[in-house]
Parts: structure tokens; C-alpha cells; sequence
């Protein structure tokens, strides 16, 4: 990944308004290490949506638009990245990750090109730096195509309907009978995790709990007076956010509970793989490292299995929910509680485990040199932290400067 400098980023505003861009696509290429694949993607509708309020800062996320139900905002497929401008030329503009996420993954593993052609953008790379990547997406000229999923993204209306809808719960005067059992009411459940994320990006933790309840104790309410029980795939994201605010506010037994609700209302163990690992962290802070080690090892046989039943995995986060996690994280963070209760060889074996996931990430090192000095090899355990160091890693840094472990 290495150390990005920032400091000599092009600060003008790019020439094409990215306030609220939109990019269909209906054809990708993936190349790997400079070579593509002979995939065929033709047919693969993608929507790619750039967002900025004050030209400084773009938030970057991509949508899967060949569902059911395909709406800017419902399908997923990579979680929101923060970006700068990093430079513009007559033919491109160039974004670059900065920062961190929630869960502390970097956002400058990622990038993102926009290529113009007679000053209007006429196809997108998307760059995944730590894995060499980049998916470059085709503009869909499908005009039909495009109008009707363009159509089927009426935001004040999805917000309009919600808040009808919310209302009527917080008066406790919610008629079921005015909604009835359909996918559109699922959506509308759902959409109400969007609203929670806002208050949750503003660090509000109090009003997102508060709204993403309220969310719960609609679809409740609905199911308890309907004679037709309304299913939808996507309904335990709204438990993993009830359960990540949880986590955030240090709050772990609740947020552990809340994710096995997650997992159990969820169809498939392996597409919420993630929420296992959590399960982990949580039994992490909570100094039961038996149990992590369970979990986590767990998520990770689950993580394996996920690529032979699903095209992407969609690591990171998406609005408080977390949708997937990286090898070499879960590795490192297996190895941590490996670690504590004494088991270092496993430990050991994680860490060289992550750094064959990916050589560019410093904590496994770190952890390496601390499994070390718990084995009373110093020599060594030093030359691992001030490798660690030398790659950017500040708490290596700070540990080497004070001597050691």
C-alpha cells in the first residue's frame, strides 16, 4: 500500500460537477497483475456514484444494478470509499483513498479514474491497489435500459414513503392494513438503515440506536399483525447495525447478541461470514479469548467457502453494516487472541498466514515481534518492529522508540 503523500493534491474543483455523479455501466474488464481476464461481462449493470459537498473531500460508492429490485442506494456491491482529488488532465480525473474506516481498513487502498472523452466521462476504472486490480467499467448505451433504472431512483419519494410510514409508528397509530405484505414495504424497512447511517456518520450514536429501533419495531409490529410473515434477504443488516453501534459504544455482550440475531435472521451463514468475525472482536475486549479464537476461526473456514458461491466479496463497510473483511485482518486479529492465551506457534503461523495474504501490511509484523519478545527471542522481535515501523505502522513506531515490548 505505502505512504501516500497528500500534501501536493490539485486542489482546483474538478471540470465536471461531482456534487451528485452517476455512472451506469453494462460491461466491465478485470485485469490482475496487468493481465485481463476473458470473463464476459457485457450485461453486468453496474452504477458507480460520486458525491462531494465541497469539492475537498468525494465519496465513492458502486452499486449492483441487475437485481430484482435495482435502485441507486439498495444493492451494494462495494461500500462508500472517502477519496481526494488527487490530479485532473484533459482526459481524466484521478481520485486516491485517504483515511481509515470504522473497522480501521485503509481507504488508500483504493482509487478511482475517470476517463473523458470531449469533456463528458465515457468509462471508469476502479484501482484496489493492495490486490493490483483494476476493473475498468464501460458506459452502457442502452438508453432504454438506463431510463428506467435512472427511474426507479426517486430518493425523496423512497424518503417521502418512509417518513409516512414512521410517523405513524412514533404516534403508535400504524395501521398495518394501509401497508400490505409486499417487497415494497421491505424496502422501505430497509431504507430506514440509510437514515440510522446518517446520524451514525455524524457520530451521533444515541439518535442511531434510537432510529435503527424504531426500524426494528416496525418490521416487528408488521409481522406480528400480518397473517403473511414479510421476508427479505436483507433484513439482518439491520440487527449488524443495531449490533456495530453496540460495538462502537464499548457495549460488547448486547452487540454479541444482536449479531447472532443478524446471523440467524440472515439466509446463508457464509454471505455474513463477517459477522462472526465481530462475534470474535467482541469476545476479544471482553478478555474471552477462548471464545474469539472460536469465532474467528469460524469466519475465517466460512470467508473460504464464500468465493466459490458468490462473484465479489464485498469487504468493508456499508452504511454501520459491515459486509466483509479482509484475510490478512482476520489472520492478524486470530493471532492476537492466539497470542494472549499462550498458544504462540499458532499465533506465529497466523502471522506469516496475513503476510502471504498481503506483503504490504504492516500489523502482522508487529504482532510477530511481539509473539517473539513473549518467547525471549529480543534480537529478533526488535528487527520485526522496526521493520513494522519502517512501513508506516505508528504503534510500531512508538513501541521501538521506548525499547521495546
Amino acid at each position: 500500500m505505502g505512504i501516500f503523500n497528500f500534501e501536493k493534491l490539485n486542489t482546483n474543483q474538478p471540470s465536471i460537477d461531482l456534487t451528485d455523479y452517476k455512472f451506469l455501466s453494462d460491461d466491465h474488464t478485470r485485469v490482475q497483475n496487468g493481465q485481463s481476464t476473458n470473463t464476459n461481462n457485457k450485461g453486468a449493470w453496474r452504477g458507480i456514484r460520486v458525491q462531494t459537498s465541497d469539492n475537498k473531500t468525494f465519496y465513492v460508492t458502486m452499486y449492483n444494478m441487475n437485481e430484482n429490485h435495482p435502485v441507486w442506494g439498495d444493492n451494494i456491491q462495494m461500500a462508500e470509499k472517502q477519496m481526494k482529488l488527487i490530479n485532473e488532465k484533459k482526459n481524466k480525473i484521478v481520485l486516491r483513498g485517504y483515511g481509515i474506516d470504522t473497522m480501521g481498513s485503509s481507504f488508500a487502498d483504493y482509487g478511482l479514474t475517470l476517463h473523458k472523452s470531449n469533456g463528458k466521462i465515457n468509462k471508469i476504472s476502479l484501482h484496489m491497489y493492495d490486490r493490483n486490480v483494476d476493473i475498468i467499467y464501460e458506459k452502457a448505451e442502452d438508453k432504454k435500459q438506463i431510463e428506467t433504472l435512472n427511474k426507479s431512483s426517486d430518493f425523496e419519494k423512497t424518503k417521502d414513503t418512509f417518513e409516512y410510514a414512521f410517523e405513524k409508528k412514533r404516534s403508535l397509530k400504524y395501521n398495518i392494513s394501509e401497508i400490505n405484505t409486499s417487497q415494497i414495504v421491505s424496502d422501505e424497512i430497509l431504507q430506514k438503515t440509510d437514515f440510522s447511517a446518517i446520524y451514525l456518520k455524524n457520530g451521533d450514536f444515541n439518535q442511531a440506536l434510537s432510529a435503527i429501533e424504531t426500524n426494528i419495531l416496525i418490521l416487528q409490529k408488521i409481522n406480528s399483525s400480518s397473517s403473511n410473515y414479510i421476508q427479505n434477504k436483507d433484513f439482518w443488516k439491520m440487527y449488524a447495525f443495531k449490533a456495530f453501534i453496540l460495538e462502537s459504544t464499548q457495549n460488547y455482550k448486547n452487540a454479541i447478541d444482536y449479531y447472532e440475531l443478524a446471523i440467524e435472521t440472515a439466509f446463508d451463514d457464509v454471505k455474513v461470514y463477517a459477522l462472526y468475525h465481530q462475534i470474535g472482536w467482541c469476545y476479544l475486549n471482553l478478555k474471552d479469548d477462548d471464545n474469539a479464537v472460536k469465532f474467528y476461526t469460524h469466519s475465517i473456514e466460512l470467508k473460504k467457502i464464500y468465493s466459490n458461491k458468490y462473484k465479489e466479496d464485498l469487504e468493508g463497510i456499508d452504511n454501520g453494516v459491515l459486509l466483509g473483511k479482509n484475510f490478512e485482518q482476520m489472520y492478524v486479529n486470530r493471532g492476537n487472541s492466539l497470542k494472549n492465551i499462550n498458544r504462540l506457534e499458532e499465533a506465529r503461523q497466523d502471522c506469516i498466514s496475513a503476510i502471504e495474504c498481503n506483503q504490504q501490511y504492516s500489523n502482522p509484523y508487529l504482532l510477530l515481534s511481539q509473539i517473539l519478545d513473549l518467547a525471549g527471542q529480543k534480537e529478533k522481535s526488535m528487527e520485526l518492529l522496526k521493520h513494522a515501523s519502517d512501513m508506516g505502522n505508528q504503534n510500531a513506531t512508538r513501541i521501538y522508540r521506548n525499547g521495546g515490548f
